[in-house]
């Protein structure tokens, strides 16, 4: 039998495979968004950085396979029977403009279906250090209301005309979409409220947005490279972005053979802290080389 999830709008499981029984209660979900045609990027990601997963955590590809040909719907339908990590969407094609239900509807399903602390939310072209994610996890005083990424608060829209919100020039602050995690409870909000969210066409401006008006813990991570460029490669990153696939080979290689990330570091933009005690217009200037990054976090 072809065991392939789909998204189910009820707390019933689905009755077309689990990856693991053991998968149902675990800390950390991590959820890889993918596309049917990234193949290699998903087979790349299974042998680096999630090869070798704490018992705890449970890895997910999360793709929308409407609209698929009978050859890829078969070669997906192949992945998933050798492998049981696929969360599909089969009502949902893969575009950026269906992003942002995306990641919705994954957050839906989460709630209704594992019983979780905290969920990643990565592409599959970031390289995830989960050892390091695990431990700094650890260190929280509250696993509650936490959403913890790299924060921009002073981004405008590229075309403010084709957004679906009006609310103000700037982008509210946001965790950008490379890798940013969220406690569980948030993501029970956002379940909660799912009808009665504006959206937004870019997932990360829209979680965001979803949870800008709550009471919560914002944590700020140089850690996280997470922008729509690298910086570049340092030791203490936990998140990096924009990686291709012969990038994350090198990366597991060198953490494999030497226990270093980088093989040769470089910084090739600076970062910033959030001034959280300032107008969002004033939060982010960039000025600070990643090889000295001290704090782990700045707390909204």
């Amino acid at each position: 039998m072809i065991l392939v999830w789909r998204w189910l709008p009820s707390t019933t499981p689905s009755s077309l495979g689990w990856p693991r029984a053991s998968k149902h209660n675990v800390s950390l979900v991590i959820l890889v968004h993918s596309a049917p045609s990234n193949a290699e990027r998903r087979h790349v990601i299974r042998a680096t950085w999630l090869s070798a997963l704490p018992p705890d955590t449970l890895a997910l590809f999360v793709m929308g396979t409407g609209g698929l040909s009978n050859d890829a719907t078969w070669n997906i339908q192949q992945e998933q029977r050798n492998h049981s990590d696929l969360l599909l969407f089969d009502s949902m094609t893969e575009d950026y403009f269906t992003l942002t239900t995306k990641v919705r509807r994954a957050f839906v399903w989460l709630h209704h279906n594992i019983d979780f602390k905290f969920v990643l939310k990565a592409d599959d072209d970031t390289f995830v250090r989960v050892d390091l994610l695990v431990q700094e996890s650890q260190k929280l005083k509250s696993f509650e209301r936490i959403y913890w990424g790299y924060f921009s608060g002073d981004i405008r829209p590229f075309d403010p005309s084709t957004t679906d919100v009006k609310l103000c020039d700037l982008h509210v602050p946001y965790a950008k979409g490379g890798g940013y995690i969220l406690s569980a409870d948030l993501v029970s909000f956002i379940t909660e409220n799912q009808e009665r969210l504006v959206s937004h066409k870019a997932e990360d401006v829209a979680v965001g947005l979803w949870l800008g008006p709550l009471k919560m813990n914002r944590l700020h991570d140089r850690r996280f490279d997470t922008e729509y460029v690298s910086r570049g490669c340092t030791e203490r990153y936990i998140v990096t972005h924009k990686q291709d696939v012969y990038s994350m080979q090198e990366k597991h290689k060198s953490l494999q053979m030497n226990r270093v990330l980088c093989s040769h570091p470089a910084q090739l933009r600076f970062s910033y802290d959030y001034k959280w005690n300032k107008l969002p217009s004033q939060c982010c200037r960039a000025s600070k080389t990643d090889y000295s990054v001290v704090n782990d976090w700045e707390l909204s």
